[in-house]
């Protein structure tokens, strides 16, 4: 299959996970920021590519990519090597590039070492998904044209596997590539494409070109909740913190919280930071001190508005600010008014509202696929503030406008003035109606909703989803029944706040919708406002 006579296999790395305490490719279902990456195909082509010609030499291309500000994490070439010694490949054939962090600079890099070698038949091996931005890239640069076009055969790693064993691979890559993940990879990918043609492409980020950040307020959803292993177990990015040392788009410059304790903690477990940011007690110092893009307002919901507020008024063009934006209806549509006046972008942080499955899933019960609604439930805990507007900020995603709010008071619950647990009955102008209890959170944190079409029905439970469709094989003749579709759940949080950030580096650019702007996040905190206001009258608002 390949030409022995001085000739290379070139694999371009994609990504890794660090799976309890050791780092591997990742396999299908899993990704970044981007969507899906089945990488562990291209591991598995390489190792059957070696075992076909047994003297070829492999060129593994990848630095540290996506974890770049990671102390901790490895290279990807030198996980991908790793894993191909594991499936036999002898590690003297093996040469590691682990100074590109991203596929330009995985060409130009490998270039280096193909042109000093004198390599004039290179195989050049990724995803198929991935082939068509390499080649994209190679012909917008005449130095990439000179090595790549004349010498190399381009091919997928999908390609060799089914070529090798197709009773094995094809249903299975078939599988992957009909998934809703890798259909939002191809679908960015051909973004980047299209950006490279026109010209538009970044092709060198640099530090001046990535959002300055600076977070206020050092607390859970900041950073201390990456620490905890059942939320670790849930998201990759379960923290601003979390996301901000890893994306490639934003560099973190400063961080502020009023106790010195926890500021002494950050800065002694951050030490080995690559880029360390600057540590405040006072966040109006530090906005005053430092050049700050975006202003992430992570602190208690009480102080929201305030530092909000003079933020705008000491410059600040763009905030995202933690849910609720105020437990008062007035300083929100305030604060709203305001930012729009000035030229302030407010991005709020319904991280669901922001993420790619939730989305998904949105656009596939408006657009019919569990036909017409006969009705939804919903539970929560905590707060209809806090969390209640979670549940809400979806249903209006999929429903629409409402044109009745009817709140109601549990008598199992203390009621809190500041942020009460209480049912809510919906009814939306479209003909959906259903019901949201708020429960007792003394006894367990509840997140669930379940919606019942004439076709079938989803429920989500903590953020996991399950489909019945209606079958005739019910459970009296004659009738229908729902039947559990056995397939993977819908929905996915393992991103976390990644694709919060991705769609404020995306908008910032002018290249994406904000996704949860003030104005949308308004909508669910009036609604959550009408509930409260109707639980003494005797008819909805």
């Amino acid at each position: 299959m390949i030409n022995k006579n001085n000739s290379v296999i070139l694999m371009l790395g994609g990504g890794i996970k660090n799976n309890n305490g050791s780092w591997r490719t990742l396999r299908f279902g899993e990704g970044d920021n981007f969507g899906d990456s089945p990488d562990r195909l291209r591991v598995e082509a390489v190792a059957l590519l070696c075992k076909k010609t047994p003297n070829i030499t492999c060129i593994i291309s990848g630095g540290k990519g996506q974890n770049l500000n990671n102390p901790d994490a490895p290279t990807t070439a030198s996980v991908n090597a790793k894993e191909l010694v594991e499936l036999g490949v002898a590690k003297s054939r093996l040469i590691l590039e682990e100074n590109s962090n991203n596929t330009w600079q995985q060409l130009k890099e490998s270039a280096k070492i193909l042109n000093k070698k004198n390599i004039k038949n290179i195989t050049l091996i990724s995803n198929e998904f991935h082939l068509p931005r390499i080649i994209a890239f190679i012909k917008s640069d005449n130095n990439l044209k000179k090595t790549y076009i004349q010498n190399s055969k381009i091919i997928s790693a999908e390609s060799v596997l089914i070529d090798s064993n197709p009773k094995k691979w094809r249903s299975l890559i078939s599988g992957i590539y009909n998934s809703d993940g890798i259909k939002k990879r191809i679908t960015i990918e051909k973004r980047g494409i299209k950006m490279i043609e026109e010209g538009t492409y970044n092709f060198k980020p640099d530090l001046e070109d990535k959002i300055k950040t600076a977070i206020i307020g050092l607390g859970k959803i900041s950073w201390t909740y990456e620490k905890d292993p059942l939320v670790k177990k849930r998201m990759e990015f379960p923290t601003h913190f979390s996301v901000l040392k890893n994306h490639p788009n934003f560099r973190l410059v400063a961080v502020q919280d009023k106790s010195s304790r926890v500021l002494g903690s950050f800065v002694r477990e951050n030490g080995k930071l690559k880029e360390k940011p600057n540590v405040y007690r006072n966040w109006k110092e530090m906005i005053k001190k430092e050049k700050i893009d975006l202003l992430v307002v992570a602190s208690n919901t009480e102080s929201h508005f305030t530092i909000c507020d003079e933020a705008i008024d000491l410059g600040i063009k763009s905030i995202l600010c933690e849910k609720p934006i105020s437990y008062s209806l007035k300083e929100s549509e305030s604060l709203i008014k305001k930012a729009k006046a000035k030229n302030c972008v407010l991005f709020i942080n319904y991280f669901r509202a922001f993420n790619y499955s939730y989305n998904d899933l949105i656009h596939k019960i408006s657009g019919g696929f569990l036909g017409r609604i006969q009705s939804f439930s919903a539970k929560y805990s905590k707060g209809i503030f806090n969390n209640g507007t979670h549940l809400i900020d979806i249903l209006v995603r999929m429903f629409g406008e409402v044109e009745l709010v009817r709140g109601f008071k549990n008598s199992t619950i203390s009621y809190l003035k500041t942020d009460p647990t209480v049912d809510v009955f919906l009814a939306f102008k479209n003909g959906v109606n259903g019901y949201i209890q708020g429960l007792n959170n003394d006894f367990y944190n509840i997140y669930e909703f379940d919606i019942m079409g004439e076709l079938g029905r989803v429920t989500i439970i903590s953020d996991k989803s399950s489909i019945s469709m209606s079958d005739r094989s019910g459970l009296v003749k004659g009738y229908r029944g729902l039947k559990l579709v056995k397939e993977r759940s819908l929905i996915s949080i393992k991103s976390g706040l990644y694709p919060v950030y991705d769609n404020i580096f995306l908008s910032l650019r002018n290249k994406e919708k904000n996704k949860c702007s003030g104005e949308d996040a308004l909508k669910s905190l009036q609604i959550a406002h009408l509930a409260i206001k109707s639980l003494d009258k005797k008819h909805g608002i």
